[in-house]
């Protein structure tokens, strides 16, 4: 910038765009394209504790069936290495809800300078009012949370699912999710000989169990009626042998008729 500053950066032809950082009081620093006959001038603003890494555009959660889905929108990226995914439980007391949890990560983009958008699902969230937030973290290891976003999830699930484990692979615990539908339809005669449906209200006979890959039992983790809910069960493997595990997941619908 000759005498009206220090030159930081004399490239020649093709050039990447130049790593920018503070010092202890920021500032704005500009500089000049010379490789055109427009002599292009460009300046940066800058933070005094560096470059902000992610600048996040917008956060929305929403509920699809029984499913919370994330998306958010990034305008620019900066060694941007990936996104934690945190949820936690809003309880009665408000003091109470600070229970953050780690539910998966989705990979960043590292740098950019133009919008790029993402997406998690969250397959089984429990039941109530949940929030959601991001941790940011940079390829230095260096984080920072994103705004919170809350739903609220009714107990209601539709048809039976088990969930993949988390973590996976795992040591030596993990949590598997399973869920069963609060009701069900089977058909009935009425009086004038026609085909009615009618709903029941059902128990179900759940069987949780772990095999090995030869198909011998490792553990049995539930073997009891339950009735429709989402349901989360905390496995610890550390009595087993290091391995591939396959989980079984068998209903069996008691049916009772709803009065």
């Amino acid at each position: 910038m000759g005498s009206r500053g220090v030159a930081f950066s004399t490239v020649g032809g093709k050039a990447t765009y130049p790593e920018i950082t503070g010092d202890a009081s920021g500032g704005i620093i500009a500089w000049q394209d010379s490789r055109n006959a427009s002599s292009d001038i460009y300046a940066s603003g800058v933070s005094s504790s560096g470059v902000l890494p992610v600048k996040l555009i917008s956060f929305n959660a929403m509920i699809e069936k029984d499913k919370v889905e994330l998306d958010w929108q990034t305008a620019t990226e900066v060694k941007n290495f990936e996104f934690e995914v945190e949820r936690q439980i809003l309880k009665q007391v408000q003091n109470d809800s600070n229970d953050w949890e780690k539910i998966g990560f989705v990979a960043g983009h590292g740098n950019s300078n133009s919008p790029k958008d993402y997406s998690f699902v969250d397959a089984n969230p429990p039941s109530g009012k949940l929030q959601y937030r991001l941790k940011q973290i940079d390829t230095d290891g260096s984080f920072e949370y994103s705004q919170e976003v809350e739903v609220k999830v009714e107990d209601n699930p539709t048809e039976f699912v088990l969930e993949q484990n988390y973590p996976n692979p795992f040591n030596p615990s993990t949590t598997i999710s399973f869920s069963i539908p609060m009701s069900s339809f089977d058909y009935a005669q009425d009086d004038n000989s026609g085909v009615t449906l009618r709903q029941t209200q059902s128990d179900r006979h759940v069987t949780l169990k772990v095999y090995d890959i030869f198909g011998r039992e490792g553990a049995t983790l539930v073997n009891e009626n339950k009735t429709g809910g989402k349901y989360e069960i905390k496995f610890d493997g550390s009595n087993l042998a290091s391995g591939i595990y396959s989980i079984s997941y068998k209903p069996e619908v008691l049916h009772r008729p709803k009065n």
